[in-house]
């Protein structure tokens, strides 16, 4: 059976009339109930994409170095750990307020993302969700209450951070080598 994980290296998507559990739009890799982004091509050329409202769950966008900004709809509820690795000249990311969780690895290594709009239902960031961004300062929304391990770790253009009084948690090296705090 055909998953996610044997696309990841794809380039370009044409036909998924043969995978049933799959739909293509505009070279865009769904689930067939289009609730799930499974996957953004590596080498899709577009600098900006509108995820299409009534999608649930947001896949891999992995290494993608063409695509800057990113809107996503109200119906975005999940993100997989990792969706955005990589993808180096990835500078905003509109998120749908209804994601209470930024997953492990969600922006590693985005080395164009600068500004960060949390939404404001967020309660939980993940393990190096951040890592090797320069976010500078992070606006944590009223609802977190925890920063996993490494979640901004090697971030050095951090000049501040306000917490909410709702954080409970801060993990261990959540902001080390953030050489300006």
């Amino acid at each position: 059976m055909l998953d996610k994980f044997d696309m990841l290296e794809c380039i370009e998507i044409q036909d998924t009339s043969g995978a049933s559990q799959f739909i293509s739009e505009d070279g865009v890799v769904f689930s067939k109930d289009k609730k799930q982004l499974c996957l953004y091509p590596k080498n899709k050329t577009d600098q900006t994409y509108h995820i299409p409202e009534g999608t649930e769950r947001v896949g891999y966008f992995c290494g993608n170095e063409n695509l800057r900004h990113l809107i996503m709809p109200s119906s975005v509820k999940c993100i997989d750990n990792q969706a955005f690795y990589q993808c180096k000249n990835l500078e905003s990311i509109q998120f749908s307020d209804n994601i209470t969780e930024f997953p492990e690895k969600m922006c590693c290594e985005c080395t164009s993302l600068k500004t960060l709009n949390m939404p404001s239902h967020l309660i939980s960031i993940g393990r190096l969700a951040f890592q090797e961004c320069p976010i500078q300062s992070p606006d944590f929304p009223s609802t977190l209450e925890v920063i996993h391990a490494c979640a901004f770790q090697n971030c050095p253009a951090i000049t501040k951070l306000s917490f909410p009084t709702s954080l409970r948690q801060i993990g261990f090296g959540a902001f080390a080598d953030c050489n300006v705090l």
